[in-house]
Parts: structure tokens; C-alpha cells; sequence
């Protein structure tokens, strides 16, 4: 199984080639780029009040629409995809309404930036990232690993935790009988885990492959994923952690399928373990 893992993280591995933009502008875009979105959570208000947007999110933004103008001046496309994606990332999260109103914002983002994929042509050639790859018994060996070691570390969390968890009522409808909570959560897992297999190992994930290689993209992704949860389930320092850990599997999941099906598959079960403490939480 190393060995195979090992390919799969290999220049070649089992994907089709990404398009490949390894010049030194390329590179400072695409890192300006995952520096930004990492930044996002440590200066976004807490939920529920995720529209008081301090001068800082001006800043972010206008430093992502400033890389994202940047690297599509020149032609630098793949960085212009981790770029636009985090714009949009931000921007989302800004807007009236729709900011405060999860998990609104995440068909928002996705469907912004596939409507950008789709009017620019010069972006198409770069947009290698939707395709489901190939779930074979060794990824089914790694996606039920993956799953199991989440499940337990999930539930030691929220067994062992004294973080304050009052704030994650807010992502649950009120009023709602029992039965309705729970099964939403499914439909909630899978839009959930969908939407940060496409940013975090799709769009990110062949933006960095581009201008570097499938271990840079590992690596960097995984920060990613793991800073992006800084206010996620589990939350804080630990949540960070447990999240980078757990962005270093679904990349593995990836590199080996060379797709998004095997890492969405895996992600959605651990969604579906947080989405049922969540809703156990409040009944």
C-alpha cells in the first residue's frame, strides 16, 4: 500500500497531466493566493455574526481581486483559478444575506466560479480538476482507514472537549422536529463534503500541482484545509490539527484515485459523524 501511494504522489501518478505553469510568478501567486483564504478565519467574526466585516476583510479581499487581476494579465491561468476561487471564497461570505445563511454560501461560491470557467475561454484549459478518477480496492482500503480513524478522533473530541460549543446551533434550522433534523443530514454531509473536495482538492489542489508538483500540492492543501477550520468542528488550535491530519488523507485518497469521487466519499462520512453530534448536541 506505501508503494502505491507513494506512485501516486509521483510526478506521473494515475490523473491525467495538469496544465503546468512552473515559472517563479506562477509560484509567489499561487502562494499570495492560499496565504490570503488561510487568513480568512482568524479575522472573520464568529458565527452568527459573520457580516460584521472589519477593515481587515477589505483588505483580504481586495489583495485576492489584486492577485486574481494579476495572474489573468499574465495568462498565468492555473494560479488564476486558487486566486478567483478564493476571491469568491471571501466575497461570498460578505454578501448581504447570503453570508449568514450557510450553507448558502457554498452552491454560491461554486456555482461563481464555474460560471467564470465557463466565460472566460482561457480558463477552460486549466479546469483539469472535475473528474471523479478511479475508486479501486486499494482506495476503498484507504477511504474506509480514513473514515474510521476521523469517526473516533470526532467523537474523542466531543467527548473530552470543554471548547464552548453553543455556537454550532446556529448552522442547525430551529424548529424542526427530530426526525427532520436528522434526515437532513445526509443531504447537508454530501453538500458539504462536496464543496471542499472542490476547492481543496480539485481547484487548489491542480493550481498548486501546476506550479509546483503533487507533494507540493499535498503538503500546501493540507495547511490549507487545516487553517480553513480554524473555526470549524472540531474548532481552535486542535481543530486546525485535526484537520490538516485529516487534509493529508483525503490528498492521499486523491493522489491514489486520481480524482475527486474517492476523497468526496470519505469526506462525507466524517460530515455525517459532525453533523449528527452537532444535532445530538441540541435535541
Amino acid at each position: 500500500m506505501s508503494s502505491q501511494l507513494l506512485a501516486g504522489l509521483g510526478a506521473g501518478g494515475q490523473a491525467p497531466p495538469v496544465a503546468r505553469e512552473r515559472r517563479p510568478a506562477a509560484r509567489a501567486l499561487v502562494l499570495v493566493a492560499l496565504a490570503l483564504l488561510g487568513a480568512i478565519p482568524f479575522v472573520r467574526a464568529p458565527q452568527p455574526d459573520l457580516l460584521a466585516a472589519p477593515a481587515t476583510h477589505g483588505l483580504l479581499l481586495a489583495g485576492l481581486a489584486a492577485t486574481s487581476a494579476i495572474a489573468l494579465a499574465r495568462g498565468l491561468w492555473g494560479a488564476a483559478q486558487v486566486a478567483v476561487l478564493a476571491t469568491l471564497y471571501l466575497g461570498a461570505y460578505l454578501l448581504p444575506v447570503v453570508g449568514a445563511a450557510w450553507p448558502l454560501p457554498l452552491p454560491v461560491i461554486v456555482g461563481a466560479h464555474l460560471l467564470w470557467i465557463a466565460a472566460l475561454p482561457g480558463a477552460r484549459p486549466s479546469a483539469t480538476f472535475l473528474r471523479r478518477g478511479a475508486v479501486d480496492r486499494p482506495t476503498w482500503g484507504l477511504i474506509v482507514a480514513f473514515s474510521a480513524a476521523a469517526t473516533i478522533a470526532l467523537i474523542t473530541w466531543r467527548a473530552t472537549t470543554d471548547a464552548d460549543l453553543s455556537r454550532y446551533r446556529d448552522f442547525v434550522p430551529a424548529g424542526l422536529p427530530a426526525w427532520l433534523l436528522f434526515a437532513g443530514i445526509l443531504p447537508y454531509a454530501a453538500l458539504n463534503a462536496a464543496f471542499e473536495e472542490y476547492v481543496w482538492r480539485g481547484v487548489l489542489w491542480e493550481g498548486v500541482e501546476g506550479a509546483f508538483d503533487r507533494r507540493v500540492a499535498l503538503a500546501l492543501t493540507s495547511i490549507s484545509f487545516g487553517l480553513a477550520h480554524y473555526r470549524g468542528f472540531p474548532s481552535g488550535a486542535v481543530g486546525v490539527g485535526l484537520a490538516l491530519i485529516y487534509g493529508l488523507m483525503m490528498g492521499l485518497v486523491r493522489a491514489r484515485s486520481g480524482g475527486l469521487l474517492g476523497p468526496f466519499i470519505a469526506h462525507v462520512v466524517a460530515d455525517v459523524v459532525i453533523f449528527t453530534l452537532v444535532v445530538a448536541m441540541i435535541l
